[in-house]
């Protein structure tokens, strides 16, 4: 069995998509998965499957939120060695750690053009996109800055999902326990 960690795409916000952790936790049980736990209400499960690929179990859990709630969530599914490793290779360690956020695009997106980024970047913002990952380091805030997952996500055309840096450490405290 490998632990996997599912960030699902603008569930609980606004108002917009609510689902239940309690229902999360349940819809997963469901699909087979063991040892499933949430960590706070925006769509971070931790779990653990053997014997499919990151694509199956996106397509599953998908597929299981439409079925069942019929809603239609996207998500990003990551092992917890890629979470490890995106931990590791945070190029904002020296800077304020409540600033920065990691924007996780869908598997195999390529690079990011970064002339996206033209009129739009305060100059206070740093961006480094190290393979499906974008690290964002917003020292006025998520809140200040055009650079969200919705901009992220329309231009690359691909699935993006944004956590916190503190959501990530708390889930890799979670997925760290699973064994």
């Amino acid at each position: 069995m490998q632990v996997y960690i599912s960030f699902l795409k603008g569930i609980n916000v606004g108002g917009n998509n609510i689902i239940k952790k309690e229902v999360l936790k349940e819809l997963y049980e469901n699909l087979g998965f063991k040892k499933v736990t949430t960590y706070i209400q925006s769509g971070n499960i931790i779990f653990m499957a053997e014997g499919k690929n990151i694509d199956q179990l996106e397509e599953m859990i998908e597929g299981q939120i439409q079925n069942k709630l019929n809603l239609q969530i996207k998500g990003i599914v990551i092992n917890k060695e890629i979470l490890e490793k995106t931990i590791q290779q945070n190029p904002f360690m020296d800077k304020d750690l409540k600033f920065v956020y990691v924007t996780f695009f869908e598997k195999n997106s390529g690079i990011f053009d970064l002339k996206h980024l033209e009129g739009k970047q305060k100059p206070s913002e740093k961006v480094i996109q190290t393979g499906d990952v974008m690290y964002l380091y917003f020292p006025e805030g998520f809140g200040q800055t055009k650079l969200t997952n919705d901009f992220f996500g329309s231009k690359s055309k691909k699935v993006t999902t944004t956590r916190n840096w503190n959501t990530l450490l708390e889930v890799q405290k979670i997925a760290e326990q699973m064994y």
